[in-house]
């Protein structure tokens, strides 16, 4: 199933509702795609960007990858 995208571009601090379970959803950060390197030395790439969200009811972070925040499954409510 293809779904379409709603939110085209994500910035930090819009908030969200998840259509979901209809919680309320902050943006706190955006980690980038990309390889990026351990302190032991070792590397990890990250294919897509991750969000970094923080319910407000709650106060609980989570994080998700971008096409989540950017289909159906979130509403922007303010930017």
């Amino acid at each position: 199933m293809i779904l379409p995208i709603l939110n085209e571009e994500i910035h930090v601090g819009d908030v969200f509702e998840c259509l979901v379970d209809k919680s309320v959803l902050e943006v706190c950060e955006i980690k980038p795609k990309g390889r990026f390197f351990r302190r032991d030395g070792s590397f990890y790439e990250r294919k897509e960007p991750l969000v970094i969200l923080k319910d407000r009811k709650s106060e609980k972070a989570f994080e998700t990858n971008l096409i989540t925040v950017q289909t159906l499954l979130m509403r922007r409510i303010s930017k």
